[in-house]
């Protein structure tokens, strides 16, 4: 029994390896990222009624939300702006990563205390392992000591996403593969979404004058496609790269049908999708690096105390925002694995 489960750590490490070297690019890249594409901000909160906070959070505590005011959602975007370029030059980044990664836990649960649901979970994942990885060891200013337990929290971030697809995609299994071509699952879906959450695709309103083939297709497509992560991921790297690129083009057309972004998603599957590209030795020019995030940094936070809105999430341009990425991140992901087909 230890020989199969140590058989099957192996073979998650070895499907979801990534350099040192590739980790540490990843970082600036990831930081870049949040920095001019995709930057949290909390600020909008304190314009919401303070009656509205469900609270469900904190009651088993007996607790509540207190009215915490401008201020403090001002403190949370200094904060969120200023660790992540930290983040980005790698000055003492881990110590930086975990203050973004707290802001961010905090500001994400006030939101979820609305009633939100975001799609958040895997975003911090990434964090949280790649705070305890050695990305912030090499391609730094200030670098941090190695841990050496890199290989093993890459493993455990694969994990993350497995299991997390395999626990939404289990319910799907169990109530949308019912060869029923009355029912479907996905307009089901599609309906709450646009209902309750406002969700407006590029091309859903289409939807329900889709085929009910094509719509039940749709429901058995969805949840094989989820429950089989973990699956893959133990087949082997090749398996594991081709089920994510197959998650980006599912993400794409989540995008495009249902309007739900998906956006943060988007570093969690190019960490994995571009490391064979990323794994190399490559001559940074500091200076400038350090001159354009700097400049980028003091410019958010001007517009941060002009309380200029910098959120995106509620705008159809963030729509077509993800949808470039999501094509510019398939596209690339083929491009490499062709390549690296043709080398081996």
């Amino acid at each position: 029994m230890i020989r199969f489960l140590s058989h099957i750590i192996q073979r998650i490490r070895l499907s979801s390896e990534i350099s040192v070297e590739a980790s540490s690019i990843f970082r600036i890249l990831f930081g870049l990222w949040i920095l001019f594409i995709n930057t949290p901000t909390y600020r909008w909160l304190a314009e919401v009624p303070h009656k509205l906070y469900h609270h469900t959070w904190l009651e088993v505590f007996g607790l509540s939300i207190p009215d915490l005011g401008y201020p403090f959602y001002m403190m949370l975007d200094i904060l969120v702006i200023v660790s992540i370029t930290l983040v980005i030059l790698g000055i003492r980044a881990r110590l930086f990563g975990s203050i973004f990664l707290l802001v961010n836990v905090i500001g994400y649960s006030i939101e979820n205390s609305l009633g939100k649901i975001n799609h958040g979970g895997l975003w911090f994942a990434l964090l949280l392992c790649f705070i305890l990885s050695d990305w912030s060891t090499r391609n730094a200013i200030l670098p941090d000591r190695k841990w050496r337990i890199h290989k093993t929290i890459i493993s455990i971030l694969a994990i993350c996403i497995g299991f997390g697809f395999l626990t939404a995609g289990i319910p799907k299994v169990l109530h949308w593969v019912d060869f029923d071509m009355q029912s479907s699952g996905v307009i089901k879906w599609w309906l709450s979404g646009l209902l309750t959450e406002s969700h407006a695709g590029v091309f859903d309103i289409h939807m329900g004058r889709a085929p009910s083939i094509i719509l039940e297709g749709l429901d058995y497509v969805a949840s094989i496609f989820e429950v089989s992560s973990i699956i893959l991921l133990l087949m082997g790297r090749r398996y594991w790269r081709f089920w994510l690129i197959v998650a980006s083009i599912f993400h794409l057309s989540n995008c495009v049908l249902f309007g739900i972004t998906f956006i943060s998603y988007i570093p969690v599957y190019a960490c994995f999708l571009l490391a064979p590209y990323l794994d190399k030795e490559i001559n940074i020019r500091w200076k400038a690096l350090t001159t354009i995030v700097l400049l980028a940094m003091v410019f958010k936070l001007v517009l941060t105390f002009l309380g200029v809105n910098m959120l995106l999430k509620e705008s159809v341009w963030n729509i077509y925002l993800a949808i470039i990425f999501w094509i510019a991140l398939i596209v690339s992901s083929i491009k490499i694995t062709i390549k690296n087909r043709s080398l081996s």
